[in-house]
């Protein structure tokens, strides 16, 4: 629980990202250097200064370790961590490693359309402004989806079937940019983002929690550590690409309906690897999987 909401600090963090420039700097800047420049001098300066009042907490209250195990995983293991053993165990994991594709292509998504938002929507038209409600817009729903998911979840233990169906609706969302995107309308546009965050943000935590499951008694530390690498590298490439789409195109609207598409791929592959996970619970119903293994 607290891996998945400590997960959801990014998202939230971003909702502050694409509120606060929009505040401080407006699109008729560009055409004042001189205040324009001051005025992201002001946005750095209160940038740096809600950061370093943030950190605060964490060098005064921050501990090495809790006075307790963490978790059912920590508390068993009484001696170091062995990554080679518990990296091979991972390997070997089908499920696990489904579970990673499925994370890494949907994760890469909300990485790279907050990265080309501003490409994507700039040759129909919208502002700056327009952006940053289209971001706030996408990760407020997001959240919101974590947290209701969050607790059918935990009443349900339906993690797999939750997967898949959040993954396959993103396919469904995601694809209709192609449509309302055009249409140069914030509000359709703003709706139809809302819908993408309340099914590509959960995945986060809810993969995180799942992959727990897949792999115990392995460290959380160790499973979704290895499950967020590859989604970094993959979200970052993605969004270059993304960029690169957007602006190499002869027609500038041509571009973001191409990026739209290779995001709508990205989570197709997502929902398709989805439907190959094992739902084997081996912390909550460890004799099930048991069962499962003979």
């Amino acid at each position: 629980m607290s891996t998945a909401l400590g997960g959801l600090a990014l998202p939230i963090g971003c909702i502050l990202g694409f509120v606060l420039p929009v505040t401080l700097i407006g699109a008729d800047d560009a055409y004042h250097p001189v205040e324009g420049k001051k005025k992201v001098n002001e946005y750095i300066l209160i940038q740096n200064c809600i950061v370093t009042v943030a950190t605060i907490p964490l060098l005064i209250f921050a501990r090495d370790k809790p006075p307790t195990p963490p978790s059912a995983a920590a508390s068993r293991r009484e001696e170091p961590l062995n990554f080679k053993s518990e990296l091979k165990a991972l390997m070997s994991n089908r499920s696990y490693l489904l579970l990673c594709v499925t994370f890494t292509t949907l994760y890469g998504v909300y990485t790279a359309v907050g990265a080309v938002v501003n490409a994507l929507t700039e040759p129909y038209g919208y502002t700056p402004g327009d952006n940053a409600i289209f971001g706030g817009i996408f990760i407020f729903f997001g959240v919101t989806g974590s947290f209701v998911l969050g607790i059918v979840i935990d009443r349900t233990q339906k993690f797999k079937l939750t997967i898949n169906v959040i993954s396959t609706l993103a396919v469904i969302f995601i694809g209709c940019g192609l449509l309302t995107l055009p249409l140069q309308s914030t509000i359709v546009f703003s709706a139809n983002l809302a819908f993408i965050g309340f099914t590509v943000i959960p995945i986060i935590p809810i993969s995180y929690g799942f992959a727990v499951e897949l792999t115990f008694p392995t460290p959380e530390a160790m499973s979704n550590g290895m499950m967020i690498l590859p989604s970094q590298i993959f979200g970052a490439s993605m969004g270059v690409v993304a960029g690169i789409i957007c602006e190499s195109t002869a027609d500038s609207k041509t571009g973001p309906l191409l990026t739209i598409g290779l995001f709508t791929g990205s989570a197709a592959v997502s929902a398709i690897c989805s439907y190959f996970i094992k739902e084997d619970l081996r912390r909550l119903r460890p004799k099930d999987a048991l069962l499962g293994k003979q």
